[in-house]
């Protein structure tokens, strides 16, 4: 169970500057928690480089991690406050189409983020997992607005969605999952996100 790799970086900037107490922009981990919480900052970490290059932390980063999570937050819960309400299926050849296409974008994030994982492209897994994954989900909502979601494909988008976020976000993931999701869910799954296997793609 030893990891199979690591990443290193040079030194850390802020805000494009190198961090130095002479020029007052000193910030240490425990400090950005008090500040943005633990998942955003761990954000804007996986968003600061993925190269050799000094890492770049930058506050407005953070910031917007903490509005991203918060509207994920939001729409899952209240979509699933409505959840009864949604459709099973559809014989709208156009809407069978749309939810056709979003199933297959879902796939293809995991397939594109676990790749990213792999290599250890954290911006790149925050780009497909979360910022892909999340503007995906508003045009399927746009698209479907006159004939509502497809329940088995709410689920299956925040299922995903949690799942890709989970190893930057941990907390933020295990909340939703287990306050949100996990009673929608079959009784079978983990009571768990962290519990959960990575979901499979076949290429």
């Amino acid at each position: 169970m030893w990891p199979r790799g690591f990443f290193c970086n040079g030194y850390i900037n802020v805000n494009g500057e190198k961090m130095s107490k002479s020029l007052g922009n000193f910030l240490t981990l425990d400090e950005s928690m008090k500040i943005y919480g633990a998942d955003a900052t761990r954000i804007a970490f996986a968003d600061a480089g993925d190269t050799l290059d000094d890492a770049n932390f930058v506050h407005s980063s953070a910031d917007h991690a903490i509005l991203v999570l918060a509207n994920l937050d939001t729409w899952i819960k209240s979509t699933l406050e409505s959840f009864n309400s949604l459709r099973e299926t559809s014989d709208n050849e156009y809407i069978e189409f749309v939810d056709r296409a979003f199933l297959n974008e879902i796939n293809r994030a995991i397939l594109v983020t676990e790749k990213s994982y792999e290599s250890m492209r954290f911006r790149e897994v925050l780009k497909y997992g979360l910022y892909g994954l999340t503007s995906l989900k508003e045009d399927y909502v746009l698209s479907c607005a006159d004939k509502g979601l497809r329940k088995d494909l709410v689920l299956k988008y925040i299922e995903t969605q949690l799942l890709l976020l989970y190893p930057i976000c941990p907390h933020f993931a295990e909340i939703v999952y287990h306050k949100s999701l996990k009673p929608f869910i079959s009784a079978e799954k983990p009571e768990f996100i962290s519990h959960l296997r990575w979901p499979h793609v076949k290429n």
